[in-house]
């Protein structure tokens, strides 16, 4: 599958995120600092790499947490950088009265390009005094809200479409026809972890399938597996210790399946390197390619 750029990768049809899209696209031809808004899992860290290749920028998109980020490491970002600020709202006190003083004097050349992100709570971090208002006043000039995907009408059977392509193309596997009733059942859930949920949840279903298509009934094990999954995960993170459990759907798949799927979950982490993925299963590289010389030959 060729590699994505720029708003290729920003997968819509939605009238109201185009248009914040083309919004977007102006602030960032501005040159000034740019503060995208939204929920976890909205697309604000694909949406600052698209508007730093929109606007030519021919160096990388460093990406900092904002506590981590002071008046030094703002000093150390190469000029054809862009630094994207995830959690703005975090900032040390002290960065965020340097950045109040150096973005008011348009002849600071120690700030480099700079796009912001933060979760709608931003408002309360001020409030309680934990973000200073002069900065948001700054940085509220270029302001991008990026919708939730429970509100992007008609968006949801295109990503599904979208992921299940990409995800069948970079491991190799068959393409798989996407059925009414699969994204009928999967419209019910509203997806609090936006489209990084949705990328989760059909990579999930497209490893579990043992068919040529992806059904209701598909949709429904993916689903029961995916809440099984995110339960476990939450109770082992409060008490702190690691998830060693697997987590099977209902019915137990074979070895064989089982096998296949667990070589093609190394193979999507480690981006299609098959190298990667024999060293994290213990394998050999020439027995992931036979693997999917298999697969190709069973297509």
């Amino acid at each position: 599958m060729p590699a994505e750029s720029g708003f290729e990768r920003l997968i819509t049809r939605n009238s109201r995120l185009l248009q914040t899209y083309a919004v977007a696209r102006d602030y960032s031809g501005s040159g000034r600092p740019l503060l995208l808004v939204g929920e976890a899992g909205t697309g604000r860290r694909l949406l600052a790499r698209a508007l730093s290749e929109e606007n030519g920028g021919t160096g990388p998109v460093l990406e900092r947490e904002a506590p981590d980020v002071n008046r030094q490491s703002l000093q150390s970002v190469p000029p054809e950088a862009t630094l994207h600020i995830r959690n703005v709202a975090r900032l040390p006190r002290d960065t965020q009265e340097h950045l109040v003083t150096a973005l008011r004097d348009a002849s600071d050349t120690t700030v480099p390009r700079l796009v912001f992100s933060s979760l709608p709570d931003l408002p309360v971090r001020i409030s309680s005094g934990d973000f200073l208002p002069e900065l948001y006043y700054l940085l509220s000039a270029c302001e991008v809200h990026l919708p939730p995907l429970r509100e992007r009408e008609g968006d949801l059977p295109v990503l599904i479409e979208y992921f299940c392509r990409r995800t069948t193309e970079t491991l190799g596997m068959p393409r798989l026809r996407v059925d009414a009733g699969f994204l009928n059942y999967l419209g019910q859930y509203p997806f609090p972890g936006n489209v990084a949920e949705l990328e989760m949840v059909m990579h999930k279903a497209v490893f579990w399938t043992q068919d040529q298509r992806l059904s209701e009934e598909a949709a429904r094990a993916t689903l029961e597996n995916h809440a099984l999954s995110t339960v476990a995960s939450q109770i082992m993170n409060s008490r702190h210790t690691p998830l060693t459990q697997l987590i099977f759907p209902s019915q137990l798949p074979t070895v064989a399946a089982a096998r296949k799927q667990l070589i093609m979950e190394a193979l999507r982490r480690s981006e299609g390197n098959q190298s990667q993925a024999a060293r994290v299963l213990g394998l050999t590289p020439p027995a992931i390619n036979k693997f999917l010389n298999r697969l190709e030959n069973e297509a």
